[in-house]
């Protein structure tokens, strides 16, 4: 039962690109074969021509693109590698050859400059010819071959140049246009420089859409690979290993299994193939005028043409920007260009453009010409000649940003001769930079200097001031004093006579008895004299410790052991100095005795035998400095003795049952002041026991 329609074909929206083109396909080949096509709904109903009738062997072809369109028994699919496909492209194949058709004159070719373009230089119109301009069109079948097979058909069209032609409106044109029977005039090495510049261009868009089809057939190759191993797999899960005959099996269909995805890989890799189906060229009149342009730089004879089928000009496009030209201008290279591209140059007005090579300087931003610009030889940068100078060292042109002054002597050169100082960042010439001898940087005369002890030159990091002299010299011949730490030459250093460390002459002090120089880590003070002493010539207190000089210090008449002047103590009796070890304190009047004058634990010789001294008035001691209150009263009726020895007094004063002991100094000062009980014994002495 036929499907009722309105006579228009309905697009289905599930329709893809390659069946829409395979419809047009379609459609233009039975066309242009002289058959009458109807679209109905899904459809294409083809009335054939006698030519058609005898190729395919019916009046009427029922066609159809999709397969669940095949409604009727007497609808033919066209799909890629069908039947009716391979036999459309297998007569188109048989005819490939050359069809031509012919443009007609509209209007007459004038002898006068094209009005619509504005020419902004001098310009005289030459000769005008009428001459056909001949287009051709490839038609290409175009295969891709994987696991699937599709076909489509690509059209392309060249001018005479091997430019595509993308007017829509010229497409058109051409297409319409009437068979002719004028001759050829592009030659055969033309027509086949244009066949290859067809052929690369239609190859070039078929490899982008090959590249989607192969997208597209990866999801289908990994499912068949999957299915594969799945397949295998199961079958060897079901094989015993420990059985020869099965572990043969297992080798056999891993084989197998690796040979089948190979072979998959294989099938679905895709291979593009071009074809030449045919090819049609089409003659359209053109009137060419010889334009000659000139300018005061530069002259130049330009052909423009004009499509007499329409009347329309062939508007030239700028050759710097490719833009369509309304306004035509010559720049001094001879290129013609758009107003926007001229770049009139601001020192003598020369117009260039971007082809031409027209830059802008460097320095000041404008545009200058080839004549008036200048390349620096060190930065590449394009200037201006107001903004560049020679090199007088080497003569070469520069910009002002490399053509500089040396810090030192200020003599401009480029920067090709000049070096940055690594401490200073100005730039110095040949004459007036040094490399240091240590680090091996570059720096300016003024921070470097000589060694006064070798010479060499060094950067200032790695010299120094002698801080007794000033004189500059390199670390290696500087010495640093263990004390100060401040940088001292050879001439001004000096050894520690202990330890052998560089000391400074502020730090290395002499020893005060042999004068060799010590530093404050060898060398002692000593306690009495305060002056510094060398190992040789320190002595300890036997007390204390503290350093001594050997002449300055002391000794002990009993053990011969150095002692200071704070802890010697000299002996009332006889005057020897002893240690405090070797010492005994009276316990009465409470003055130091050695022992040879006293035997330790008793009374002096002079506490016993008191009586032998002075007698005094009571109101002598009295008049002591320093002498107890509570003695007031008791002193006055006490009998009073007076003993000296050396700077001291020893007044002893005795009551009926009390001795009063007082020591004075040499300024009559109490320095020490003692009172005892007196009780007697049986056998006559007294023993004396201390209350204050």
């Amino acid at each position: 039962m036929a499907r009722k329609g309105n006579g228009t074909r309905r697009k289905t929206p599930g329709e893809s690109p390659e069946g829409q083109r395979l419809r047009e396909f379609t459609r233009e080949f039975f066309t242009r074969t002289g058959c009458q096509v109807v679209a109905r709904q899904d459809e294409l109903h083809v009335a054939l021509s006698p030519e058609m009738e005898a190729l395919f062997g019916t009046p009427v072809l029922k066609l159809a693109f999709r397969a669940r369109d095949l409604l009727e028994p007497d609808v033919h699919l066209i799909q890629p590698g069908s039947v009716l496909l391979e036999r459309m492209v297998t007569h188109l194949r048989e005819r490939v050859g050359i069809a031509t058709a012919d443009l007609t004159a509209s209007v007459a070719a004038e002898a006068v400059l094209p009005p619509e373009i504005l020419f902004r230089c001098e310009a005289r119109l030459g000769r005008v010819t009428v001459t056909p301009e001949e287009y051709l069109t490839f038609n290409f079948r175009v295969s891709y071959v994987c696991d699937t097979k599709n076909e489509e058909v690509r059209s392309i069209t060249l001018d005479g140049d091997g430019g595509v032609v993308t007017d829509a409106d010229l497409l058109a044109r051409l297409t319409s246009a009437p068979p002719g029977d004028a001759p050829i005039e592009t030659s055969r090495r033309t027509l086949g420089a244009l066949y290859a510049a067809a052929e690369a261009q239609v190859r070039a868009d078929a490899e982008q859409r090959a590249k989607q089809i192969e997208q597209e057939t990866l999801p289908r190759l990994y499912r068949e690979i999957t299915r594969l191993r799945a397949f295998y797999q199961n079958q060897m899960a079901e094989l015993d290993p420990r059985i020869e005959q099965e572990a043969e099996l297992r080798d056999h269909y891993e084989r197998e299994l690796r040979l089948r995805i190979d072979e998959e890989v294989h099938n679905h890799r895709l291979t593009l193939s071009l074809a030449l189906l045919n090819y049609r060229i089409v003659r359209v009149p053109h009137a060419r005028y010889s334009v000659r342009l000139q300018t005061p730089h530069a002259h130049r004879t330009v052909v423009l043409a004009r499509d007499l089928s329409t009347g329309a000009l062939l508007h030239p496009a700028c050759e710097a920007c490719g833009h369509r030209l309304e306004s035509v201008e010559l720049c001094a290279g001879g290129h013609l260009i758009c107003p926007e591209c001229a770049r009139p140059c601001a020192r003598c007005g020369r117009v260039e453009c971007p082809t031409c090579g027209a830059q802008r300087c460097a320095r000041c931003g404008e545009v200058v010409c080839g004549e008036c610009r200048v390349t620096c030889a060190v930065c590449s940068n394009v200037v201006c000649r107001d903004h560049s100078g020679t090199c007088p060292l080497c003569g070469r042109q520069v910009c002002h940003a490399c053509l500089r002054e040396c810090a030192v002597c200020h003599t401009a050169q480029c920067l090709a001769h000049l070096l940055p100082c690594q401490a200073c960042g100005e730039v110095a010439c040949a004459s007036c930079r040094e490399g240091c001898a240590t680090c091996g940087g570059t720096f300016c005369t003024n921070h470097t200097g000589s060694c006064a002890r070798c010479g060499q030159v060094f950067c200032r990091d790695h010299l120094g001031a002698c801080a007794v002299c000033g004189a500059e010299c390199c670390h290696p011949h500087l010495e640093q004093c263990r004390t100060c730490g401040v940088p001292l030459c050879e001439a001004h250093v000096m050894a520690c006579g202990g330890c052998g460390a560089p000391v400074c002459p502020a730090h290395a002090e002499g020893c005060a008895v042999c004068g060799t120089p010590v530093c404050a880590a060898c060398g002692e003070t000593c306690a009495s004299t305060n002056r510094r002493l060398c190992h040789a010539h320190v002595v300890a207190c036997a007390a204390c410790g503290a350093a001594l000089s050997r002449e300055a210090a002391g000794r002990c008449a009993t053990c011969d052991n150095f002692i200071c002047d704070e802890h010697a103590t000299e002996c009332l009796s006889c005057g020897k100095v002893g240690c405090p070890q070797h010492m005994a304190e009276c316990l009465v009047c409470g003055q130091p005795y050695c022992p040879a004058c006293m035997p330790s634990g008793s009374a002096c010789p002079i506490c016993n035998h008191f009586e032998h001294g002075e007698p005094l008035e009571a109101s002598a001691v009295w008049a002591l400095e320093g002498l107890p209150r509570r003695w007031m009263t008791a002193a006055r009726s006490a009998s009073w003795w007076r003993v000296r020895r050396g700077e001291r007094c020893l007044y002893y004063g005795v009551r009926p049952t009390h001795l009063l002991v007082a020591v004075a100094d040499a300024a009559g000062r109490v320095v020490l002041a003692r009172e005892f009980f007196m009780r007697p014994m049986p056998d006559g002495s007294l023993h004396l026991r201390r209350e204050h």
